[in-house]
């Protein structure tokens, strides 16, 4: 064997090899089922559906404080950027209003277009609770 049948010999293989890489066979004919986020398989291949809110879990904020703040109709971290706050104070705040002070309160009725008085009722209703709880 000279060099130029050696080479081509391997130089064929190696298109061969790379060819098979690219376009491995299909030995199976059947289709992989598409699983979605609210769907899993049993070992019989019986597609499960789960109810799409059955695993969140319940909802950490305050209620009316969500309502006046989507009244605005802005989302939540445009609404923290314009008062200058991080969004994980925020959520912080959203959970527990009573964190809030009264620069905060303001600039927040400021932002979202609403009087001052509006946000701390909400504010006062969320410690009124709290104090329901304590006792």
């Amino acid at each position: 064997m000279n060099f130029i049948s050696v080479y081509l010999s391997a130089t064929s293989w190696a298109l061969c090899s790379f060819e098979f890489i690219r376009h491995p066979p299909f030995y199976s004919t059947k289709q992989i089922p598409q699983i979605s986020a609210h769907s899993y398989y049993t070992k019989e291949n019986t597609k499960i559906h789960t109810q799409k809110g059955a695993s969140m879990a319940e909802k950490k904020t305050y209620e009316p404080l969500d309502e006046l703040l989507d009244s605005s109709g802005m989302k939540y971290k445009v609404i923290a950027k314009k008062i200058n706050v991080p969004y994980t104070t925020f959520y912080k705040w959203r959970i527990n209003p009573s964190r809030i002070d009264a620069v905060s309160a303001a600039n927040i009725a400021e932002v979202i277009g609403v009087d001052l008085t509006d946000v701390i009722f909400v504010l006062k209703n969320f410690n009124q609770k709290l104090d329901k709880l304590a006792s």
